[in-house]
């Protein structure tokens, strides 16, 4: 844990907004929104404290076209318009209330996945287009639920954990972006690419309603379902017959997170649950073995005595009976 992700820029870009999802059920995920400033061309690089393919990162920019889930992500009424001259760009209008945003949905072919000199550390780089007119917006998820699992989440598990059958966990998740002391230093000191700032930081902490916040290092925070009827084309996992609780925080003018949570869950132990049966078997067993052993024994020692007593006395009873006669 103490990992972060960073977001970085050249060429002047301006950051205005930028979203975070972290999903969490049986998996885990990450999703990225990122608003810049109109502008020249800019590369976005997005740091990794773990490696990973481009079959990992998936474009959901594209999503965004359902006007209903649209409205959702971006909390605001808006219109979709794809008479676009760009190639992969579509246009996202919110009715004169902000400006409108200029979105890439790019194939995954234009998705650069770059190693790094540290040992499972990566990083992404994806170009966003000049606009003289629109923001600039691309969504990315990172979907490599045990890479994410293994850099920002940890679990424990309370003493005697192996006699319960149902197990109270806290998970607790230290999530980071731009934080400098999590950071390789290269990051920080180089010219052409710089650590972006943001207007306002859209922070989303989804998991199931059954799993409670204990703690957290953000302030206040807003909870509500999550719509399914709305959702359940966009989430990263089955949310069928699930209720996912979306915890909301927001910041502002700030180029740096530390996100920290701790929460709990329950959860059966399979284990416990088997070894029970097994015990439970094995004392049957146990139990059927010790009664015929003690059933032959007695009868051992008593039944062949009896068998006998009884043997001489009808012996005896005839002899009488047929004696007399």
């Amino acid at each position: 844990m103490g990992k972060s992700i960073a977001i970085l820029a050249g060429n002047g870009a301006i950051g205005k907004r930028l979203q975070i999802n972290y999903w969490i059920n049986e998996t885990h995920a990450v999703d990225i929104g990122i608003e810049l400033d109109k502008g020249p061309e800019s590369n976005i690089r997005i740091f990794l404290p773990f490696s990973v393919e481009k079959s990992d990162i998936v474009c959901v920019s594209d999503k965004l076209k359902d006007k209903i889930l649209c409205s959702a992500v971006f909390n605001e009424a808006c219109t979709i318009d794809d008479a676009t001259t760009y190639e992969h760009y579509y246009n996202i209008n919110f009715n004169g209330l902000r400006p409108a945003i200029s979105v890439y949905q790019f194939p995954p072919d234009l998705i650069e996945v770059i190693p790094r000199s540290e040992p499972n550390a990566c990083v992404i780089s994806l170009k966003l287009r000049e606009s003289t007119t629109k923001h600039r917006y691309l969504r990315i998820r990172i979907n490599k639920s045990a890479s994410l699992n293994g850099a920002f989440c940890s679990e424990s598990k309370p003493y005697g954990s192996w006699l319960q059958s149902i197990i109270s966990k806290n998970r607790e998740i230290d999530f980071r972006v731009n934080s400098k002391r999590s950071l390789p230093q290269d990051l920080l000191v180089a010219t052409d690419n710089r650590l972006l700032s943001f207007e306002s930081i859209h922070l989303f902490y989804l998991l199931r309603s059954d799993e409670d916040i204990l703690t957290q290092n953000q302030g206040a925070y807003t909870t509500r379902f999550l719509e399914e009827q709305i959702w359940s084309n966009y989430t990263p996992f089955e949310t069928k017959n699930t209720k996912i609780c979306a915890h909301y925080w927001k910041l502002t003018n700030t180029s740096e997170v530390t996100f920290f949570v701790r929460s709990n869950f329950q959860s059966k132990n399979i284990g416990v649950i088997i070894k029970y049966l097994l015990i439970t078997i094995a004392l049957g067993i146990t139990i059927n073995l010790i009664s015929n052993f003690i059933w032959e024994s007695k009868y051992n020692c008593f039944g062949k005595k009896v068998i006998a007593q009884d043997t001489t006395k009808i012996q005896d009873s005839l002899s009488a009976k047929f004696g007399k006669k």
